[in-house]
């Protein structure tokens, strides 16, 4: 859970290419020969197979001897000697969760004069005893991993297998250790690693004793190097977290920072599911390590968890195969691959055409353009220009969708887009759309009054029954008002965030107003457009927050969990009413639009993997779960510092009371201090305080979560807020 201490820089892992390599024998030197450069070593084997019988810990503590007295620990002993996976299936396997907490609190019981060798089983991929592959199991901690290859004929390519296993799985491997000779495996490994490569004699056969061995000189001089090796990693890494915040706050341009008034730097060390993992200095000048739970989904992208290791293989996978590849008029199998998903998926009944781009923004930029053409080419018919200069959008109060100058357009003035630039002009149609929230357990539609109560928010998007509603028809007749104002000339189309209206104060907008308001365009000739980009791809709870209104758009863009929240793509879908406007004889009659990285294979190999997974786990009867307790949140409904709750699908945001409005209030930002305090890291969203999870996190850890908000939103009322930093 949130706040987790770590183990710090003194923790390191000995890892194996394969079992008998020497995993073992080098702890026990490194734990005889560590006094000259390293602190007081302790011994860890979180799980022993053949116990007692077979007991490295005992090992390491008897050949440690004279030299040091070793302080020795085995977590998990099992009777077989075999794969853990095999050793436990008589009994229950202990959670992946549970042993890396097991790991972690023994580490907790060094002292901070100690270091922590962390012994693993078997080789690198080696099964736990859940099953799942060890090198996934033990990542949580990330330790710095000290990999024993293999002298034996075949040890180089194992060696390196395990070698580069442990890197696309984000440890730092500086150190691998070769007993042999014979082979000179250690001279290949050398030139094929960015780390130290130390070697040593190999050990006699296993019926003779190993006194002698431990005190020949080529040996020990060989433990002592690793040891010095190991000491060295530990300070330059220290040094190395400790001045990166000042680099950072010395030279870098961050997004959306007002730099005068930024005091302190989050120094993220890694990221791992859920969580990063934060680099803090203490007064002495040590380097401490815990856990952040990243509550803003580090905006929103956040989709399979961080440091996914298949997700990366994806990634090495396109990589190796093409690096970057140009794309008009070009054809490679993970855009051919993505662009089938998609249509199959979120542009099912609708959409015949992927456009790719490269984040949301311009994912939105190149659908304007489509939708603008659109509108141009059924008024004007086909022509060479158009008489389009005072074509504007119809659009919402309070959107955003993005930087690039066209889609500023689209959204009313604000701190967004009237500061940022001379040219910024308000081309829309401006709607200020009802919207929905929980206040005092029920769910409220508010306008300029409260229009409807419902008790579930599920009879919200029940759609067939509210289409025939009073308020439905008060819909109409308002939108219909609004289109009969205006020139039909002047109405390019329609461009909406569905659902929820992410960088305006995450508003949940009338699911019905935005049905009829679609329905109505469409009735008329206008393009519809819908900006997906934070709400697709299960950030809702569906596949398309378009799907929960029930409405066929003429064009959708998909950005933030396209990859899983690995790498930047993006993708705009269209109708194929849509692509033929843009057919025609001549270049400037196609499509203009694109940038040098379009459709990169490395991030479509990556988003076709994410897609099958949210697939594999949420189609059928496999729906993602309620992530926020319902009562829990009706409770925080019922505070008197809430104006409004809103939990649908990863999203948990609360509007505080009377702290103003718009991206600039400040009103959440005593409760996001507070809250990174207690480990989660979240961010103010103007007087909106919200959570969001990845649609892959588990639900005890989201009723954790909003269980800590709800006590620090007590605490805030009360007057008691901890002292916080930023």
């Amino acid at each position: 859970m949130p706040g987790v201490r770590l183990p710090g820089l003194g923790a390191f892992q000995v890892w194996g290419s394969s079992t008998d390599v020497g995993k073992t024998l080098l702890s026990a030197g490194l734990a005889a020969n560590s006094g000259k450069y390293l602190r007081n070593l302790r011994y860890i084997k979180p799980v022993q197979t053949g116990y007692p019988s077979d007991d490295d810990s005992l090992f390491v503590k008897r050949h440690a001897k004279p030299q040091r007295d070793v302080d020795v620990k085995v977590l998990l002993g099992y009777r077989d000697p075999v794969s853990p996976h095999r050793a436990v299936e008589a009994s229950k396997a202990i959670k992946d969760s549970k042993l890396v907490q097991l790991v972690r609190d023994e580490i907790g019981r060094t002292s901070d004069s100690s270091i922590s060798l962390v012994e693993t089983a078997g080789g690198v991929l080696s099964p736990a005893p859940s099953g799942s592959l060890q090198a996934d199991v033990y990542r949580p901690l990330r330790m710095t991993a000290v990999l024993v290859g293999s002298g034996r004929l075949g040890g180089i390519s194992e060696t390196l297998s395990a070698y580069e296993s442990l890197l696309i799985r984000g440890y730092d491997v500086p150190i691998v250790f070769v007993f042999g000779t014979e082979h000179e495996n250690h001279k290949a490994i050398d030139k094929a690693v960015d780390a130290k490569v130390f070697v040593a004699p190999s050990p006699p056969p296993m019926t003779e004793p190993l006194t002698k061995f431990f005190e020949e000189k080529r040996l020990r001089e060989a433990f002592s190097s690793t040891c010095e090796a190991i000491a060295s990693h530990m300070n330059s890494a220290e040094s190395r977290l400790t001045t990166l915040s000042k680099e950072a706050m010395d030279h870098i341009w961050w997004p959306f920072t007002q730099h005068t008034t930024t005091k302190n730097v989050t120094c993220i060390d890694s990221a791992f599911g859920d969580d990063f993992t934060v680099a803090t200095t203490d007064p002495k000048g040590k380097v401490n390590l815990s856990t952040q739970f990243d509550a803003c989904s580090s905006w929103w992208t956040n989709g399979l968890g961080h440091g996914n290791p298949k997700l990366a293989l994806e990634a090495a996978k396109g990589a190796s195969r093409y690096g970057h590849v140009l794309f008009p008029e070009v054809a490679h199998q993970p855009a051919v691959d993505l662009t089938n998903l998609l249509l199959d998926s979120v542009g099912s009944t609708w959409a015949d055409r992927v456009f790719f781009t490269d984040n949301g923004s311009t994912a939105v930029e190149a659908g304007l353009k489509m939708i603008l053409r659109k509108r141009a080419n059924d008024l004007y018919g086909r022509r060479d220009e158009y008489p389009w200069t005072n074509m504007k959008v119809i659009a919402l109060e309070e959107s955003y969708h993005g930087d690039t100058l066209g889609v500023m357009d689209c959204s009313p003035r604000s701190v967004f887009n009237a500061t940022q630039t001379p040219w910024y002009k308000p081309n829309g149609i401006f709607l200020d759309p009802p919207t929905v929230s929980m206040r005092h357990s029920e769910w409220i539609v508010q306008g300029d009054e409260v229009l409807e109560k419902h008790g579930e928010r599920e009879d919200l998007f029940a759609m067939e029954k509210r289409l025939t509603s009073s308020l439905a028809e008060d819909y109409r007749k308002q939108i219909r008002g609004v289109l009969a104002s205006e020139e039909p000339e002047t109405i390019g189309g329609l461009l909406m965030e569905p659902v929820l209206q992410g960088a305006g104060g995450m508003r949940f907008i009338d699911p019905l107003y935005q049905r009829v308001l679609a329905d109505e365009c469409q009735r008329n000739g206008i393009p519809v457009m819908v900006d997906e980009v934070f709400t697709g791809l299960w950030r809702l709870g569906a596949p398309s927050a378009s799907q929960m209104l029930g409405i066929k758009p003429d064009v959708a863009a998909f950005a933030k969990l396209l990859t899983g929240g690995l790498l930047p793509l993006s993708v705009t879908l269209a109708s194929d009413e849509i692509f033929k406007v843009f057919e025609g004889k001549k270049k400037e009659e196609a499509l203009l639009h694109g940038h040098s990285y379009t459709a990169h294979p490395i991030g479509c190999q990556v988003a076709v993997h994410a897609l099958q997974e949210y697939s594999k786990r949420f189609s059928g009867s496999g729906q993602p779960p309620q992530y926020w307790d319902n009562q829990m949140c009706k409770d925080i409904s019922s505070m008197p510092n809430v104006s409004g709750v809103v939990h649908l699908g990863t999203v948990l945001a609360v509007r505080l009371a009377g702290s103003g409005s718009g991206y600039t209030a400040t009103g959440s930002v005593g409760v996001t201090r507070a809250l990174r305090e207690k480990g989660v890291y979240a961010r103010p969203l103007g007087n909106t305080v919200y959570l969001m999870c990845s649609p892959v996190t588990e639900v005890q850890k989201c009723n954790e979560l909003t269980s800590e908000l709800k006590e620090t939103l007590s605490h805030v009322l009360e007057g008691r807020e901890p002292a916080m930093a930023a």
